[in-house]
């Protein structure tokens, strides 16, 4: 877990893997507009149980949209733990890949496909959301640290995807860092900063959520949502148990809908996704068994906040939206690629 409250990248598995194992995340994505594409790169570190296996990972997902269809290339690389170095609390490499908070490169393939980037990350002010009430770790529910370390980012350099090379400049994204002994049981994620306004102009809005279930033993918890919004200056968490009661929730492959209520605004959204829109990604746990992240970073979104005594402010992404659905069984309808 986040040490004090702090929400940092610093590397957790070091003093915290144990018998029991560990697994941790440190993941980000961008999107490039004008374009319609996408890069998802995450760096992990997985643990087994009883150190059955110690082995770091760096993976990445390229999405490009198009009217007709949506193109994904994946691809995973793995190294033995030994490869990966703590430079500083900000800074790691696994082999030649490198991941700081301001910026990252590298190169990794799989025998079909080769990405490799290089990327400087400008950070906006900061702003960070710790989405694990303290009350549920008070009450040993989890274990577990899941944070979004940057909210708000801009990433510019090159990736190149089989030899094709890409350009981006000031794409705006995010990062976030995952860990603990073991995955929850099954959770949906989704991240929006690219906005626009009934007018069409971009808006200085952001939204953040993430609705999961963990699970004690062999009884799995309900749903437990949590969100974060950001509208020019003003900020609404939504990280309380108390806070869980006032969003209502339903989430599937077919996208995330939404209400809630907080000091008078009302908040109502929509993902719609498709099944086209997916690509599909196999997580070990450490225990041996199989999660299965349907992912896109590509979907539509559309948001209303009413503020009280006011009509709905409508604010739509169209194609730059995140949305992850993270089950036990794999969907048969989507492509994997990892």
């Amino acid at each position: 877990m986040p040490e004090k409250g702090l929400i940092t990248n610093k590397p957790h598995f070091l003093k915290n893997a144990g018998q029991r194992g560990f697994q941790e995340v440190w993941y980000l994505k961008f999107n490039d507009l004008q374009a319609g594409r996408a890069l998802w790169l995450r760096f992990t570190v997985l643990i087994g149980r009883n150190r059955s296996k110690e082995i770091t990972e760096v993976w990445s997902i390229f999405f490009e949209r198009s009217q007709k269809e949506v193109k994904k290339v994946g691809v995973k690389q793995t190294f033995p733990l030994t490869s990966f170095t703590v430079i500083n609390d900000r800074e790691f490499q696994i082999g030649e890949n490198v991941f700081k908070e301001t910026g990252t490169s590298g190169a990794i393939e799989d025998g079909s496909n080769r990405i490799q980037w290089d990327f400087s990350i400008t950070p906006s002010a900061p702003e960070s959301h710790d989405f694990i009430p303290k009350s549920v770790r008070r009450l040993g529910l989890t274990h577990n640290a899941a944070l979004t370390v940057h909210e708000h980012q801009f990433y510019s350099g090159w990736s190149e995807i089989n030899g094709d090379r890409f350009d981006w400049n000031a794409s705006p994204g995010m990062q976030g860092h995952l860990s603990g002994p073991r995955n929850g049981h099954s959770w949906g994620w989704g991240h929006c900063n690219t906005f626009t306004d009934e007018t069409g102009c971009p808006a200085p809005l952001l939204w953040d959520g993430l609705i999961a279930r963990a699970s004690i033993g062999k009884i799995v918890l309900p749903p437990l949502p949590s969100m974060y919004f950001r509208l020019g200056n003003q900020r609404w968490v939504f990280n309380t148990l108390c806070d869980a009661a006032r969003i209502n929730s339903s989430h599937g492959y077919d996208g995330w809908q939404f209400t809630a209520e907080k000091k008078g605004f009302r908040f109502v959204g929509n993902i719609t996704a498709r099944l086209e829109d997916f690509a599909g990604v196999t997580y070990e746990d450490t225990d041996g068994s199989n999660l299965y992240c349907h992912n896109t970073k590509v979907c539509d979104f559309s948001l209303s906040i009413t503020p009280p005594g006011e009509s709905p402010h409508r604010y739509f992404s169209r194609g730059s939206t995140a949305y992850e659905v993270v089950t036990r069984e794999a969907h048969p309808g989507i492509m994997f690629v990892i």
